[in-house]
């Protein structure tokens, strides 16, 4: 099974760095949500939690608006609300987010995009005429 989220969009706010407690002494977390266009003047905004490195790199290098991709998994959490009614929470855990540029300088001085993840392993070689299809 795979459960893969990737998302473009901008920061709804600057995010904001937060240490919690871990058995190893304190951890770096940044809760943030990422207004992503779905079309026909439609937005998502989308909850999304960065740990370690990545929340504090997000923290220190962006700020509201500024364009980032993420890559992560979807995760629901549920819980019960203040009157006892059962609700659901859908956030993407962050495994790497990337910095995009915004401007026409940043385009053309951007470095090129690491290669995707294989997440199928190995390519396979076929020829199209031995495809049933």
């Amino acid at each position: 099974m795979l459960n893969v989220v990737i998302l473009i969009g901008r920061l709804t706010a600057d995010p904001e760095l937060q240490k919690v407690s871990a058995q190893n002494g304190e951890v770096s977390v940044c809760k943030f949500t990422v207004a992503v266009d779905r079309g026909n003047d439609q937005t998502d905004f989308i909850d999304c939690v960065a740990w370690r490195n990545q929340a504090e790199n997000l923290c220190k290098f962006k700020k509201k608006g500024d364009l980032i991709a993420v890559e992560g998994r979807l995760q629901i959490d549920s819980y019960d609300d203040s009157q006892g009614i059962r609700r659901k929470a859908a956030r993407v855990i962050v495994r790497r987010i990337t910095f995009l540029p915004t401007g026409r300088k940043q385009v053309e001085d951007a470095p090129l995009p690491e290669p995707p993840v294989e997440f199928f392993g190995e390519p396979v070689e076929m020829d199209p005429d031995d495809l049933p299809f």
